[in-house]
């Protein structure tokens, strides 16, 4: 360890009387020699040692929240998608894909035929008036 001797209010005195940063020179080295006078516990010297202490603690506590929040996320993600069927990528199966364009095409006649027959009932109604 080394062990450094600081006379705070040597370097006070040598300035000026009407000097307004004196005070603060004052504090800055009393804050130094504070710093400096402390005993380490390690050989990374007096603030990185104890940083690492507290980092170590606050980096467990955030990992723990992250897998919490992870595990939140996971399980609302899959409490969503439950009962959810997702969609064929075509190309993947030439026997879907005929289905599929089968269905597709059903399904147009039957919306094309809707909409014709509300349109003919429109103007038939149109006409009584």
């Amino acid at each position: 360890d080394v062990q450094v001797n600081l006379d705070i209010d040597q370097g006070v005195e040598d300035a000026a009387e009407g000097d307004k940063s004196a005070g603060k020179r004052k504090s800055m080295a009393s804050a130094f020699a504070k710093i400096v006078g402390k005993k380490s516990k390690g050989s990374a010297g007096p603030i990185l040692a104890e940083g690492k202490v507290l980092n170590r603690d606050e980096d467990r506590a955030a990992k723990e929240l992250r897998k919490k929040i992870l595990s939140n996320r996971k399980q609302k993600l899959e409490m969503r998608e439950r009962g959810h069927v997702t969609a064929v990528q075509p190309g993947a199966n030439a026997e879907q894909d005929a289905l599929e364009r089968a269905l597709v095409r059903t399904a147009t006649k039957g919306v094309v035929k809707l909409f014709n027959a509300i349109h003919q009932a429109q103007r038939q109604h149109r006409r009584a008036e």
